[in-house]
């Protein structure tokens, strides 16, 4: 049919719109290097307990490794710790936009926080970036740690065969470029609108989809 073609089409063509992007080239980046612990703070999570969770949403979440994912953080799974102790914790304290990073596992996924997950605490093995804003823009930090190369270059010097672990000593020595500040922000806006851009792409594809799966209910006479 005409009608499932086209729409096939619009499918077919937001594959290849993701399909084509290349990720920044952020080695290709012509800046001074400096090592990360410079321009930015590294925190180390705690080891709460589960059997101290409990059953508040409107808690203290407990943000652990398997909610941080590449470029996000995700709700997934989550527990809680009660409200009434956030004094007790208040150093492994999450703010809005800080960059997490995972040290085990799938190590060196980076997201930022979100306001929506908030009041939030660190758990073990998870590490808070907090960037010096007079040197770098945290989105700019962000950019670059999504980057394959940082990536690939987390996994080749994590430790451990079964389970890799990253140390925060090499965290904070790895060497990332910074140009100027007006530099960093402009490299920003044009990533933000990019990945904009990428988002509405990807999300074509569902939609479009459910839409070829109504015309062939209709087809087929299995329309509810």
């Amino acid at each position: 049919m005409a009608e499932i073609e086209g729409y096939q089409q619009v499918v077919d063509g937001a594959r290849q719109i993701l399909a084509a992007q290349q990720p920044t080239a952020f080695a290709e980046l012509e800046a001074p290097t400096v090592a990360l612990g410079s321009v930015c703070t590294v925190h180390n999570g705690f080891a709460f307990k589960s059997e101290d969770y409990v059953e508040e949403p409107d808690g203290l979440r407990i943000i652990r490794i398997s909610n941080v994912q590449r470029g996000q953080i995700v709700d997934d799974r989550p527990k809680f710790y009660a409200k009434t102790r956030s004094d007790e914790f208040a150093r492994y304290a999450i703010n809005e936009n800080d960059l997490l990073m995972s040290l085990t596992g799938n190590v060196g996924r980076v997201g930022a926080m979100p306001k929506t997950l908030l009041p939030a605490l660190l758990n073990q093995r998870v590490a808070r970036l907090a960037p010096d804003i007079e040197q770098i823009d945290p989105r700019f930090l962000f950019h670059v740690l999504n980057d394959n190369g940082f990536e690939a270059a987390a996994s080749a010097n994590a430790t451990g065969a079964a389970q890799q672990n990253l140390s925060t000593r090499w965290l904070e020595s790895y060497e990332i470029p910074l140009p100027p500040l007006p530099e960093q922000r402009r490299i920003v806006a044009e990533l933000d609108a990019e990945a904009a851009e990428v988002a509405a792409v990807r999300a074509l594809i569902p939609r479009t989809e459910a839409k070829i799966q109504r015309v062939l209910a209709r087809v087929w006479g299995t329309a509810s």
